[in-house]
């Protein structure tokens, strides 16, 4: 019934459920049509795991390191004191195109200026030289 009121209010074309793709990139996925009996097949009750919300577009932040480990990092609006950083996981693909990729991935407990504890993914884009938030651990 959800599904249905969805389909009525934004159309039946902006209703899909992700799809992954065949390919080495963290990111990488493609959009297909959601019908409701696999809504209803997927509803099994399970246990509560830590979800991992990509953030699109990827925020750029500065991160300042020390001892070649994130220490800190800034966006426009706030600052962050890293508690721990875990990594860097290496990853890199697509190198024979326009679209390659070179990253370092960190897993990160940070804690803002109000006190508040959380956990995210920070990229470093060894190609670009810049540091990207790519998701938040719920």
């Amino acid at each position: 019934m959800t599904l249905a009121r969805l389909k009525s209010v934004v159309s039946e074309d902006r209703v899909s459920a992700t799809k992954l793709v065949d390919s080495h990139h963290p990111s990488a996925f493609a959009a297909m049509t959601l019908e409701t009996d696999e809504v209803r097949a997927g509803c099994a009750q399970r246990a509560a795991h830590v979800a991992l919300r990509r953030v699109r577009p990827p925020q750029r932040v500065d991160v300042i390191l020390l001892n070649d480990k994130p220490a800190a990092v800034r966006d426009r609006d706030d600052h962050l004191a890293v508690n721990a950083a875990y990594g860097p996981w290496r990853t890199s693909g697509n190198w024979w195109c326009a679209d390659a990729w070179d990253w370092e991935e960190w897993d990160v407990l940070a804690q803002d200026g109000a006190g508040e504890s959380f956990g995210c993914l920070l990229v470093y884009d060894r190609l670009r030289k810049e540091w990207h938030m790519e998701a938040l651990f719920d």
